[in-house]
């Protein structure tokens, strides 16, 4: 789980550096989902080296996901338009099993969360594979 939270953290800051990579502007990618994290990486010169990739795999859920694809949740809608303490994305429910997950916001804290947690329900729901 820590590692999870660790991983999540890690994209949070991509998503920063993203953001002031960006020019003056300071948007983010408009996908969603799992999308909007493999998009972070995908920049001239890329935020992350390749060999950095296990950042998009949950190291509780077992197997890594396949390539181009990543174990956690993205934004259910553009992320420009979030609030603070909205979710920017979490754990894929079932990664730690029926033990909730890891929910960051865009705030950029990130949170281990019980099943019963309503920021736990809410970021799975908001949020989308």
């Amino acid at each position: 789980v820590t590692a999870c939270l660790n991983n999540l953290k890690q994209l949070y800051t991509m998503e920063q550096n993203y953001r002031i990579s960006s020019g003056p502007s300071k948007s983010l990618p408009s996908e969603t989902g799992g999308a909007f994290w493999l998009k972070l990486s995908q920049v001239t010169p890329p935020l992350i080296d390749n060999t950095l990739s296990a950042i998009y795999a949950c190291n509780a859920k077992g197997a890594p996901p396949a390539a181009g694809a990543t174990d956690y949740l993205g934004p259910g809608s553009n992320a420009n338009t979030l609030e603070d303490g909205e979710p920017l994305g979490a754990d894929k429910p079932g990664n730690h099993g029926v033990n909730g997950g890891n929910v960051v916001r865009m705030s950029g804290d990130v949170l281990t969360l019980a099943p019963t947690d309503p920021l736990w329900i809410y970021a799975t729901t908001r949020c989308v594979p």
